[in-house]
């Protein structure tokens, strides 16, 4: 998970701790949370699976 390494990286070089949640295993969702905020990635069929961007509307 490029992405997921290259947030934290950058969140950790301006200070933030993120914990990072679902990136053993398959990896299809993972999560970084940095308290007042929360971080979703997704693989592209968990994503369309989840849907959630048809819950937001």
């Amino acid at each position: 998970m490029g992405l997921v390494n290259n947030l934290a990286a950058e969140l950790k070089r301006q200070g933030y701790q993120p914990r990072i949640e679902g990136k053993t295993g398959e990896g299809n969702w993972v999560i970084l949370d940095l308290d007042d905020i929360i971080v979703h990635v997704f693989n592209p069929d968990t994503r369309s699976y989840y849907a959630l961007e048809q819950m937001w509307k």
